[in-house]
């Protein structure tokens, strides 16, 4: 009532001027509705004789329509139309917004999302997150939630119907709302729930957007509705801002401070962050500082929105790694094609990223199939050491993964053990498969394989050290092996680990003179090899796996 007096006398002065011949004055009769019926005509009728009771009494008043109630007639088992229509309504009902379960809120949704598209009405759904920024214990929090949901409730219309979903988030939808109402609505929620002694130590945040109807689902199926995480301190322009956002089809989570955004982060990805420079308790670049310290949407775009023309400022936007940045005030024709562009310009990034992976992977594949190819064919030259490649490569990566290598090494060095051999294929048959035992020239010729192995393969660009292994493979820890003579970290890390891998599978595999020889003796020679053919380090890696094998499966199955 006062808000309609205070609209009448402003009207008024406009057109009596402020002193005007006779008073003006205005009598309201009012009358609840549904408390007192759904009839027009018998509603009109209530609110005349509230009016004329205004009138009788001094006038330039207010009443609202008052009976006493008439108990109801006997219907003998039958109800008539109005009756059975007043029972459904459940006339003295809340008038709060209608609570419901996850089932019943779906049949319903789905229910009005026919009804709104068939009769083209329009419907919004807000998700709301309170999000503690204290420790409470559980009795605290159940307490602040409860009554989070009650403050959202009352707050809303009997039309209106909303769903908790998760301890701290509330799921609505507002039928028969426009676009230009919906952020006053928001706003006005929040602001009641600020009202309440326990919002002190909550942050409240949302995802807001329209209905997507069936007729637009079907033109629209392509596209995703992309978030948009709005920062700004100054109330007037969040609202102006998140009105043209949200009037142009994407979902705007508004946002009052730095410390608001960080919170919304730790459950929520936007597709981009607008980010005021200037703001009360921690500025723009403060907080895209501390969101890539603490890795809260670190590989979100931000562009800021800034009233500052200082060209250090600007320079500062990019340096720091905002994407762009954007005038105020805002014109929104200018601020919808920035954030068109700035997504589309990431969309892009991240797709040719996955592209480039893919391909990448696809050539590892592909390479790593014609490595294994080569291994075979270097391993079939010896059909007592078929396989030892493939075995050798895998000893090592799993050396190399307990050594805290990581997984691109652990690839790079399973690589080498397949191709350390390579240099065989320069090894005449007749030696490889001699029987007896080799002469001094023939020993020669099987000691140059390393070199050999290092000429074809550093000429692969792609994995420069790839050499590294085929080279230096039966180099000794103390010196004494060769090709070079290499000794301690003189002999590159991955060729010693190949070292005492290859060592390891010549044992536990046949050859030509000789049988597997059983785990014991295997151990016994790595234990005695330990700083003098091999690495320390890498030996006792390797007695660990052999200890942990005790069936005895590391070796050369017939």
């Amino acid at each position: 009532m006062i808000r309609l007096k205070r609209m009448f006398s402003t009207s008024s002065k406009k057109l009596l001027g402020d002193k005007p011949i006779l008073q003006p004055g205005v009598s309201v009769g009012a009358v609840k509705v549904p408390q007192y019926g759904t009839d027009y005509t018998e509603l009109f009728q209530m609110a005349d004789q509230a009016m004329r009771y205004v009138k009788e009494n001094g006038k330039h008043s207010f009443k609202l329509y008052s009976a006493k109630k008439v108990s109801k007639p006997a219907h003998n088992g039958k109800l008539d139309l109005d009756s059975i229509t007043r029972v459904i309504e459940e006339k003295n009902d809340s008038l709060n917004a209608m609570w419901m379960g996850k089932e019943a809120f779906g049949s319903v949704y789905r229910y009005m999302v026919r009804y709104m598209s068939r009769y083209h009405g329009v419907a919004y759904r807000v998700l709301f997150t309170n999000t503690l920024t204290k420790h409470v214990d559980d009795e605290e929090r159940s307490v602040i939630m409860a009554e989070f949901r009650s403050c959202m409730s009352s707050s809303l219309r009997n039309s209106d119907i909303m769903m908790e979903c998760g301890e701290n988030q509330l799921f609505f939808l507002l039928p028969e709302i426009q676009e230009y109402d919906i952020n006053h609505v928001i706003n006005r929620l929040i602001a009641q729930w600020k009202h309440s002694p326990y919002s002190e130590n909550t942050v409240v945040t949302y995802e807001c957007g329209r209905v997507q109807l069936r007729n637009q689902a079907e033109q629209d199926n392509s596209e995703t509705i992309q978030t948009i995480a709005l920062v700004d301190d100054v109330p007037d322009e969040l609202q102006e801002t998140s009105d043209i956002l949200t009037l142009n089809g994407f979902l705007v989570a508004s946002l009052h401070s730095g410390k608001e955004l960080i919170a919304y982060l730790h459950d929520n990805k936007p597709a981009l962050i607008l980010l005021d420079l200037k703001m009360k308790d921690m500025d723009g670049f403060g907080t895209l500082r501390q969101m890539r310290d603490t890795q809260m949407g670190a590989d979100v775009p931000v562009i800021f929105l800034t009233a500052d023309t200082d060209p250090e400022k600007e320079a500062e936007c990019f340096k720091i790694g905002g994407m762009d940045f954007i005038r105020k005030p805002v014109v929104s024709e200018v601020l919808i094609q920035r954030v068109k562009h700035t997504i589309e310009l990431i969309q892009l990034q991240r797709n040719l990223a996955a592209t480039v992976e893919r391909k990448s992977q696809e050539n590892e594949k592909l390479s790593l199939h014609v490595v294994q190819t080569l291994a075979r064919t270097i391993d079939a030259k010896d059909p007592y050491t078929n396989g030892h490649s493939t075995r050798v490569a895998a000893y090592a990566k799993e050396i190399a993964r307990r050594c805290g290598y990581t997984e691109r090494e652990q690839s790079e060095i399973f690589m080498m053990g397949l191709l350390h051999d390579v240099g065989k294929i320069g090894v005449p048959d007749s030696i490889i498969n001699k029987k007896g035992k080799l002469t001094e020239e023939e020993y020669k010729v099987i000691q140059s394989h390393p070199k050999v192995g290092a000429n074809i393969l550093e000429y692969i660009e792609e994995m420069p050290r790839l050499s590294e292994g085929a080279r230096w493979h039966h180099e000794w820890y103390n010196g004494s092996g060769y090709p070079d003579h290499l000794s301690g970290d003189e002999i590159p890390e991955q060729a010693r680990i190949i070292a005492v891998a290859d060592a390891y599978d010549a044992m536990s595999s046949r050859r030509i003179y000789r049988d597997i020889m059983n785990q014991e003796d295997i151990r016994r020679e790595i234990r005695n090899g330990r700083g003098t053919q091999f690495d320390p380090v890498f030996a006792d890696v390797m007695l660990q796996m052999i200890e942990e094998d005790k069936e005895f499966k590391m070796r050369e199955i017939k």
